[in-house]
């Protein structure tokens, strides 16, 4: 992890031509001045520069989760032991060994697709930074790639982490020696969960911003309109939460657009509930004399974690849309 430096200059001459002044600048008098009349969009618009560890990191853990995928796949194929009499079965006939492997493979598929398109909206914005025309656009564009980005890194790391586990247990005791290569899997990926930004603390970022996003939207729906489209849907918040599940949305003979469509209207149902229910107890929290500290840490456990992790799940797919990379998923399947 690096350290956070802190440059002091006393009396030193800074020419002017010399200064980061992106968002702010100063006159030959003196005087500051900034294109951003409201300070948090001149604060939203440096937040997006700060995330480009934590995009590259959610690419990080797509390598770790396809490297031991491999390894714990491909001993599953080739690895027998038991079976019917006179047989033996390789490890990856057994449904307990598919029910632990192949959700990472779904899984790995997806991440993979969302880290390729955030990547690219990523560029996008840092090119619109380097000669901004819409000044606005560009605060909402860093502050919506500061929340998904919050969230993003630490649902790589983690995932990343749980898949190098199961698949280093999944090889039984050769998973476990030095040549499996798990080792330096877990040595690598480990450290993705802190630096950056600590996990947990990272997912307080993304919850904090989509609190301000649900408040300002009750307001004035057109307030989650952001350049992604990540949080577009809680402009019919109401709608969402009127609906009621039902007990067959999904059958055999549904398509995987429509498999899809239902996956999509419950998280985002689920996003909807619990930026509401969050919401609630702060306000309740705060009305009972608690001071924002405590709020904040007292609405973590089930509320404010759960729905940073649940809100990148529905911008992963939002701003990955199934047509996009189609192609792409086929050949590599293939």
């Amino acid at each position: 992890m690096g350290t956070p430096v802190v440059v002091m200059f006393d009396h030193y001459s800074v020419p002017r031509e010399n200064l980061l002044n992106r968002t702010g600048d100063v006159t030959p008098e003196g005087i500051y001045k900034t294109p951003y009349r409201d300070p948090s969009k001149r604060f939203g618009a440096s937040l997006g520069n700060l995330s480009v560890g934590r995009v590259s990191i959610i690419g990080f853990g797509v390598v770790y989760l396809k490297k031991s995928l491999t390894i714990g796949v491909r001993y599953s194929a080739v690895r027998r032991q038991f079976g019917p009499p006179g047989k033996e079965l390789a490890v990856i006939q057994y449904p307990l060994q598919q029910w632990r492997l192949f959700p990472y493979i779904a899984a790995t598929y997806a991440l993979d697709a969302f880290s390729k398109t955030f990547n690219q909206h990523f560029i996008d914005f840092r090119l619109e930074a380097m000669d901004p025309g819409d000044k606005d656009r560009l605060a909402l564009f860093g502050q919506e790639v500061h929340g998904l980005s919050s969230a993003g890194k630490p649902l790589s790391g983690w995932l990343a982490r749980d898949c190098i586990q199961e698949c280093r247990e999944a090889c039984g005791g050769h998973g476990y020696l030095k040549c499996s290569g798990f080792s330096y899997l877990r040595d690598d990926n480990d450290a993705n969960c802190t630096y950056e930004g600590d996990n947990n603390i990272l997912l307080q970022q993304t919850s904090n911003w989509l609190l301000g996003v649900w408040a300002a939207a009750r307001a004035s729906p057109a307030a989650a309109l952001f350049p992604m489209h990540t949080t577009d849907f809680l402009q019919h918040a109401d709608a969402l939460l009127a609906l009621a599940w039902t007990t067959t949305p999904i059958t055999p003979h549904s398509t995987n657009q429509e498999v899809v469509a239902v996956c999509r209207q419950a998280l985002q149902w689920l996003v909807c509930w619990l930026c509401h229910r969050t919401a609630a107890t702060l306000d309740a929290l705060t009305a009972a004399g608690q001071d924002q500290f405590s709020v904040r840490n007292n609405i973590q456990v089930y509320l404010a974690h759960t729905l940073s992790l649940v809100y990148v799940k529905v911008g992963a797919e939002l701003g990955t849309p199934l047509h996009r990379h189609h192609k792409t998923l086929h050949n590599d399947i293939l």
